[in-house]
């Protein structure tokens, strides 16, 4: 993304410090400079006149305004800080933003890039489509460990590989909350997607690529301890579950065009909806989890629907890996029908792999399962024959 530079105007510098530092770890490209309040009227007196005073309030893309100075004249750019959550307001009509100055960085962080991007907008810098990666992971069954054994990988991804990677959940209700802790105030996907398409002229063209100016991302995302990047959860039903074809290609543009990752890894559950098909037709790879139990005639009426759909060449693109693996096989249950089952590349026992916290499970990437887990992102990653 290009640079956004914030000016906070504060006297307390200890604050001002605290919280530049903050958005600094937590925002890359944010460049922020920190002054006091009498050194910013001192600035707009060497101006002299209203037109160079607009200059230099429009040098800088946000001010964060420490104080009760602005509270008559606030807006646009110029975003207050309070001292009251109950002062706190987004009022996208009026153009005035206040912000509780005491909310958690990443919630202000939020609020910065939502405020930009509706202020300001962004043209985003499109890239080579295949420099982004996308995987799927995908089940015929419940319970397979299908988001576990994605979420692992993602973490394989960005601990081990130093690669930047987005999870994508496109489960009706989302697990990212029971991996990735959210707090409180950050928007979620629905809300990207309301600004992404609020604007009619968000429509891809005929080249697969937008004109878009888009929504700023980095104001609904949330990240775990490796920098694994996803959605703030939903509360409900995942409003991805909702969105057309086209929607689904103007928002995967959003996210590949704006050259922020390298992977974005797509946790598709156990559904096969029309959206996940468009998903497993777009991506580079499918991993499909099934249990060492698993309904073998299930599998192959899915393998079957899944060669429909896509062709026969989809089964080219699939790893597949068999989770909490028993030694017993799938591929002898079928009989009497055309057999689409295929080997499994990878075989995992899942024992011992996380540890809770709180509400926040920890996944360990240690030991067997770590080392299949390192297998199976090989696999994945391996260059196309």
């Amino acid at each position: 993304m290009e640079n956004i530079s914030l000016m906070i105007v504060t006297d307390d510098k200890a604050y001002g410090r605290a919280l530049s530092k903050a958005l600094i770890h937590l925002c890359v490209g944010m460049i922020i400079q920190m002054i006091g309040k009498s050194e910013f009227f001192s600035k707009m007196r060497e101006y002299g006149n209203e037109k160079d005073e607009v200059s230099f309030l429009e040098s800088v893309d946000l001010i964060l305004w420490d104080g009760a100075e602005a509270e008559s004249s606030y807006g646009g750019r110029i975003i207050l800080l309070s001292e009251k959550p109950v002062m706190s307001v987004k009022d996208f009509n009026e153009g005035k933003f206040c912000i509780y100055k005491y909310s958690q960085a990443q919630c202000i962080a939020a609020s910065l890039f939502e405020i930009y991007s509706f202020l300001i907008g962004r043209r985003m810098v499109n890239i080579q489509r295949q420099k982004v990666r996308i995987l799927v992971f995908s089940s015929w069954m419940g319970g397979s460990g299908c988001t576990v054994t994605a979420m692992a990988a993602a973490q394989e991804l960005c601990r081990f590989r130093g690669s930047r990677v987005l999870y994508l959940s496109f489960e009706e209700i989302e697990s990212t909350g029971e991996f990735i802790e959210s707090p409180i105030g950050v928007k979620g996907v629905g809300v990207y997607l309301y600004h992404l398409f609020k604007n009619s002229s968000s429509v891809i063209k005929s080249d697969g690529i937008g004109d878009n100016e888009y929504p700023v991302v980095e104001g609904y995302l949330v990240h775990d301890d490796f920098g694994v990047e996803a959605f703030a959860p939903t509360a409900g039903r995942n409003p991805l579950r909702d969105i057309t074809d086209e929607e689904l290609n103007v928002f995967m543009a959003s996210l590949i065009d704006i050259g922020r990752y390298d992977f974005i890894i797509i946790d598709m559950g156990d559904n096969l909806s029309e959206t996940d098909i468009t998903c497993m037709e777009m991506c580079e790879r499918i991993c499909l989890v099934s249990k060492g139990q698993g309904n073998g005639a299930r599998e192959n009426q899915y393998l079957q629907h899944l060669i429909y759909r896509c062709g026969e060449e989809v089964i080219d693109k699939i790893i597949k890996v068999e989770n909490l693996k028993t030694g017993i096989s799938n591929t002898d249950k079928i009989s009497g029908e055309k057999n689409c089952m295929i080997d499994a590349d990878i075989c995992i026992n899942r024992s011992s792999t996380f540890l809770q916290e709180g509400e926040i499970m920890r996944i360990f990437l240690d030991g067997k399962f770590g080392n299949s887990i390192k297998r199976l992102v090989e696999k994945l990653t391996e260059p196309e024959k």
